[in-house]
C-alpha cells in the first residue's frame, strides 16, 4: 500500500519496480481528490486498485482482504496451471512411449520367425505375419477372410475350441499345444500353438493373440525314430534269431560229421565264419537302429555300454555323467546317442586319437552333451564349406539331428588340437526333474 505522491520515488515507480521484481504481489496505491488520470495510470500499470483520500477505515479493510484473496486465488490457478502443464506433458510421454511400443510389437509380429496371428474372440482371424503366411501357403489377404477352424485339421478344432473358452472365462491365462493345421494345398501343418489373451485397461478380453511353430520336421524325425524301433524289434525277433540258429545248427553239425574231403572241410568252415558274421551284422544293424540298451536302461547306461564297448578295443575315454537312471523322450535319447557314437567314430577314424572324454549332464531344463578328441584336429569352416559328396557327412548328420529336436551343436576344433563338440538340447516342459 502506498500514497501515489512520496517524495524521492512516486508510487508509480514504486509500482513498477514492484512489477518486475514480484509481479504476482497485489498492491494499492493511495490517491488524493482530483488525481483521477494517475489512479487509472496506476491501474494500467498493474496495480490491484486504488483508495482515494480522505481514506475510509472500512473500505481498506475490505480491499485488502479482496487483494489478499485474488493473490492467494490467482497462485492456486498458477499451481493448477503448472499441474496441467506438467500433466499434458506427462500425457504426451505417455503417447509418444505407447506409440513406441506399438510400432515396436507391429515390427516383431511383422519380422518374428514363427507364425503370429490375432483372432477375434468369435474366432476371426484379424492380423497374421509374413511367416504364417508361408507356413500355410496362403497370402494375408486370403488369410484374413477365414476363421480359425477353417484352416484347423476338424479332428483338433473341438480341442483347439475348448481351451480358448477356458482363457476366455479366466480358467486358464494360456495355453500351449500340439496342433494341425490345413495349407492351403490340404497339406497337413504340425505345429507348436502358444495362445495367450489380449486383454483392455478394464481387464475385459478383445483378442487372442496366436504363436505357431513349425514342427514338422521335428515329427518327421520322432516317426523315423518309432520306424527304426519297429526295425530293430523286426530283425531282433526275426532275421538275428534265424541267423543266430543257422550258426548253431552249423556249428552242430559240424562237431558231429568231420568231412572227409579239404575242399568239404573248407566249405563247412566257410559256412561257419559267413553264419557268424550275418549274426555279427544282424546285431551291430539292430544296435544301429536302435540300442536295445536305450529301450531298456535309458541315454547314460547306454552311453557306459558303448564306453566298455571301445575300451576293449584299446580306448581311454573318460566318461562322466550326473543324469543317472532319469529317462528322457526317446527321440532325445536316440540323438544324443547317435551324436556321441558319431563323434568317438569320428576320433578314431579320422582324428587318429585313442583318448576321449565323454560328458552328459542335466542343466536345468537342458541336457548337455560333450565329447573331446586330442586327436589331429581340422578347421570346422571349411569343413563346412565343402560341397563334395560325402565329405563330412557325419558332422553334418549330427547338426542336423541336433537341430531337428529344437537343440544346438557347437563343433570347436583346431589342426593339432584336437576336437570338442558340444550339443545342447531342450527337453519338453513335461519333462520330470526328478
Amino acid at each position: 500500500v502506498s500514497d501515489i505522491k512520496m517524495p524521492g520515488m512516486d508510487g508509480l515507480t514504486l509500482l513498477s519496480r514492484i512489477q518486475q521484481w514480484r509481479p504476482e504481489t497485489p498492491t494499492l496505491l493511495i490517491t488524493g481528490h482530483g488525481e483521477h488520470d494517475l489512479a487509472v495510470q496506476a491501474l494500467r500499470g498493474g496495480a490491484y486498485d486504488f483508495i482515494q483520500k480522505p481514506i475510509d477505515r472500512d473500505y481498506v479493510v475490505a480491499t485488502l482482504h479482496r487483494a489478499i484473496q485474488t493473490r492467494q486465488m490467482r497462485r492456486q490457478l498458477a499451481e493448477q496451471q503448472r499441474a496441467l502443464e506438467q500433466y499434458a506433458r506427462s500425457l504426451e510421454e505417455t503417447v509418444r512411449a505407447l506409440r513406441e511400443s506399438e510400432e515396436r510389437f507391429r515390427n516383431i509380429f511383422a519380422e518374428a520367425p514363427i507364425g503370429m496371428a490375432v483372432v477375434s474372440l468369435d474366432g476371426t482371424l484379424l492380423q497374421v505375419n509374413k511367416a504364417f503366411c508361408e507356413m500355410l501357403g496362403y497370402c494375408a489377404q486370403e488369410l484374413t477372410t477365414r476363421s480359425l477352424s477353417a484352416i484347423t485339421q476338424p479332428e483338433d478344432v473341438g480341442k483347439d475350441e475348448l481351451l480358448a473358452a477356458q482363457m476366455l472365462d479366466g480358467v486358464i491365462p494360456s495355453y500351449k499345444v500340439e496342433k494341425r493345421y490345413l495349407r492351403k494345398n490340404q497339406e497337413t501343418l504340425w505345429a507348436d500353438l502358444t495362445a495367450t489373451m489380449l486383454r483392455n485397461q478394464d481387464g475385459q478380453p478383445i483378442y487372442r493373440l496366436l504363436m505357431i511353430e513349425n514342427i514338422i520336421e521335428r515329427k518327421r524325425a520322432k516317426l523315423l525314430e518309432e520306424e527304426q524301433r519297429y526295425i530293430a524289434y523286426e530283425l531282433h525277433e526275426g532275421l538275428a534269431q534265424v541267423a543266430a540258429s543257422a550258426f548253431q545248427h552249423l556249428q552242430a553239425y559240424a562237431g558231429r560229421h568231420r568231412p572227409h574231403s579239404p575242399q568239404a572241410r573248407q566249405d563247412l568252415g566257410r559256412a561257419l565264419e559267413l553264419a557268424q558274421l550275418s549274426v555279427r551284422e544282424a546285431q551291430q544293424l539292430i544296435t544301429w537302429l536302435r540300442p536295445t540298451v536305450l529301450d531298456d536302461f535309458g541315454l547314460a547306461a547306454a552311453l557306459r555300454l558303448q564306453v566298455e564297448a571301445q575300451s576293449a578295443y584299446g580306448w581311454v575315454i573318460n566318461y562322466d555323467e550326473t543324469l543317472g537312471s532319469e529317462r528322457l523322450p526317446p527321440i532325445i535319447e536316440t540323438t544324443l546317442f547317435r551324436v556321441a557314437q558319431e563323434a568317438l567314430t569320428n576320433a578314431n577314424k579320422h582324428a587318429g586319437s585313442l583318448q576321449a572324454r565323454l560328458a552328459l549332464e542335466r542343466k536345468g531344463t537342458t541336457i548337455h552333451l560333450e565329447v573331446q578328441d586330442w586327436g589331429c584336429g581340422f578347421e570346422p569352416q571349411a569343413v563346412f564349406q565343402e560341397t563334395s559328396p560325402g565329405a563330412h557327412i557325419g558332422l553334418r548328420e549330427m547338426q542336423e539331428r541336433i537341430q531337428l529336436i529344437g537343440g544346438h551343436l557347437t563343433i570347436s576344433s583346431h589342426p593339432g588340437v584336437g576336437t570338442l563338440i558340444e550339443a545342447e538340447v531342450p527337453l519338453p516342459s513335461d519333462t520330470s526333474t526328478s
